[in-house]
């Protein structure tokens, strides 16, 4: 389990970083599915609210951050969603979950040289979930048949591509959360590094959470900077961007990342698909070619990345007002 889950208010997590507990509460507000999940009314109930001189809200998705945000003036937000507010702090949970699970397993050792490695197929596409703007790509991947290595939910459209996330984990491979440690932790299978997928294609289709509105950063984006994939993002506007202000570089020199700043979903969604139909007809291995040293900066920077440390530093400084 990535340890930032379980700095509930917990004595310990203050006494580390040389905090008192007392002024201060620190709550994830949304857990795991299947875990227990409280509203601020209950949180009010259940925590010393009214003793507290800050309330730090932890959420590792991008709901629900301007009410939050009203419902007390002593909350400060915490989320991997862009939201310009002074008590809104962004932080990348999921990147420092797939971190977490890929110290365990070193699947990034497993991916095969770009320029060596010989996919059959163009495009990758873990679609999941079939919300609508998901369905839209899938409807664009059924127009083009053959480049795409693509699925809805579990099913994989291609029969030749029977394997999930985790086929190569010695516990519940199908397992939404496979155990991925000697120590018997699990994690939600979405965070595991693909490589049999990746060695198997040139190029990613990612959808980004959508959150109100707002550019958020999950696994899926995560996976492309470890995983050594130029990506084209079908969710909110502004992601990339988002992803830049980290010190992340994406593709605008081999591709038009305009996309990403169209409010308008149907022409961003569009503009899009464009660049895939622009990839589709260029020799990748051309492509990959002109983009190493991009590749090289993004896993290098990734893997360098210490999440842990950083929310603890985080937190300490909200804790201490500055």
């Amino acid at each position: 389990m990535n340890p930032i889950n379980e700095y509930t208010n917990d004595a310990w997590f203050w006494s580390e970083n040389g905090l008192d507990q007392a002024p201060h509460i620190f709550w994830r507000i949304n857990d795991e599915q299947n875990l227990p999940q409280q509203t601020l009314e209950q949180l009010q109930d259940r925590l010393a609210w009214d003793r507290a001189e800050k309330i730090i809200l932890f959420h590792c998705e991008g709901h629900d951050a301007q009410h939050n945000l009203d419902f007390d003036p002593r909350i400060h937000m915490i989320q991997p969603i862009r939201f310009d507010h002074p008590r809104h702090y962004f932080f990348p949970w999921w990147y420092g979950w797939v971190m977490h699970v890929e110290r365990s397993v070193q699947y990034h050792l497993k991916l095969e040289p770009e320029m060596t490695k010989q996919p059959r197929y163009q495009f990758d596409a873990l679609l999941g979930t079939p919300y609508p703007r998901k369905q839209w790509v899938a409807d664009q991947i059924r127009k083009n048949p053959g480049p795409f290595l693509w699925n809805m939910n579990v099913p994989w459209v291609s029969s030749d591509a029977k394997f999930l996330h985790g086929t190569d984990l010695h516990h519940d491979p199908a397992g939404t959360k496979p155990v991925y440690n000697e120590q018997g932790e699990w994690c939600n299978h979405g965070t595991l590094l693909p490589w049999r997928i990746y060695n198997d294609s040139w190029f990613s289709i990612i959808l980004e959470t959508q959150s109100q509105g707002y550019p958020m950063v999950t696994e899926k984006s995560a996976k492309c900077l470890l995983g050594r994939r130029l990506f084209i993002n079908f969710g909110n506007p502004g992601v990339l961007d988002l992803i830049r202000s980290m010190g992340y570089q994406t593709f605008d020199s081999v591709i038009n990342e305009g996309y990403d700043k169209i409010l308008d979903q149907e022409q961003r969604l569009i503009h899009a698909w464009n660049q895939v139909l622009y990839l589709m007809k260029q020799n990748p291995r051309d492509v990959v070619e002109k983009i190493q040293p991009i590749l090289d900066h993004n896993q290098s920077l990734f893997l360098r990345q210490n999440h842990d440390r950083d929310f603890k530093n985080l937190v300490r400084k909200i804790a201490n007002g500055y």
